[in-house]
Order: structure tokens, then sequence, then C-alpha cells
């Protein structure tokens, strides 16, 4: 049975990281939903550390898929722990958020949701499970660029990608094996840029 739902909206919740960056290990590269990812950008510390992975030709201004590993080293939490702990501080910051969330096999967790902000439709699907003795999270990323004119058309296209993918992102997010990340004291790539605009609701329920 699908758990990846299609929900309303969620203003997109996410935690900053400043740090020495970690190396471009085994996992240069992953692939996911039949698409080759290659690693773009690292950071972290002794904390919490951060692999962003997009497809060849695509950069982090209007990327159409992203992947991203998160490995969380100073936790010895559980996955739903860690789950449980991302889902109320959302609802701590932004109240009355709606989202999908479901155990995995042992202590792993899945969640997902849909964020917006002006000129961006975005789905996050998100398993949370275990890799070396500390909690880690895979993050798939899906998005749509809207304009003012096409809103509709584009809130429709991937309404329908959710749908015909769903179940296949699933099965594959929760059975693939986790890439492994090492510190390092190699240079971070140039970080993504951030954007300032207030984020809105544009996905219709």
């Amino acid at each position: 049975m699908r758990r990846i739902q299609l929900i309303g909206i969620l203003v997109a919740f996410m935690v900053g990281m400043t740090g020495v960056s970690f190396a471009k290990d085994k996992a240069d590269t992953i692939r996911f939903a039949g698409t080759q990812y290659t690693l773009q950008y690292s950071v972290g510390n002794a904390q919490e550390r951060l692999n962003e992975y997009l497809p060849a030709g695509e950069d982090f201004s209007s990327y159409s898929t992203m992947f991203t590993v998160r490995s969380y080293d100073a936790l010895q939490n559980t996955p739903q722990e860690v789950a449980s702990s991302v889902i109320y501080n959302l609802q701590q910051h932004y109240p009355g958020t709606e989202y999908s969330f479901f155990p995995g096999k042992g202590s792993d967790a899945g969640l997902s949701f849909i964020a917006t902000k002006p000129g961006i439709f975005e789905f996050n699907f998100f398993r949370f499970t275990t890799h070396q003795g500390h909690p880690v999270a895979l993050q798939f990323v899906y998005r749509e660029y809207p304009n003012a004119k096409n809103e509709d058309q584009v809130r429709q296209k991937m309404v329908q990608t959710i749908q015909k993918n769903a179940t296949a992102w699933e099965n594959e997010m929760l059975s693939m094996p986790v890439p492994a990340i090492q510190p390092s004291a190699q240079k971070p790539a140039k970080a993504p840029a951030k954007t300032k605009n207030k984020k809105k609701n544009l996905v219709k329920k």
C-alpha cells in the first residue's frame, strides 16, 4: 500500500549548517529512480554532516531533482525519534503543517510533504535510518517551477508525477543502502543560493 501521500502545504523547514566540509568518499555518485546523482556540495561538523547530489547538467538554482544524505553524528536516538523531533519542530514553527509519516523496517521511519515558495513547488521524501551507530536521513527532492500564468498546469503536472512514481520512490528509498560519508578538511563547494522571499502556500489541497 502506498504511504507517500499527496498532502496539504508545508512551509519548508531547513536547518542551516556551518563547519568543515567532508570528503567526496565512496559516495561520489548515487543512483536513484533511474537517475545518476553526483556530489555537488558537502558541509559538516562534529554534530552533523550533509552531502547534496544533483543530476548531470543541473545546478542549485534550477534543479529538477536532488538527493541528500545527512548524518547526525552526535545523536544516539532512534530514526523514529529523530523523525518525531523534526515533525515537532515543524509544528512549532509552522502550526497546522500537514505531512505524511510512517514507520519503516525496524526503527526506520519515512516522512513526506510538499513545500512551496514563490516560483517553486517542492515535494520532499525522507527516510530516517541508522548507519554506523548514528541516525541518518536520506532525502529525495522533486521540484517544479511555476509562474503566474501556468501555476495550475504545473500544479497538476506535479500531482500526476507524484501519483505515478510514489510507490517506486518509496520502495527504492526504504530498501537502498546508506551511502558512507567521512570527515575531511577539504574546502566545501559553493553553497546553494539562499532566498529571502517570503514563502506562501501555492499548492491547493
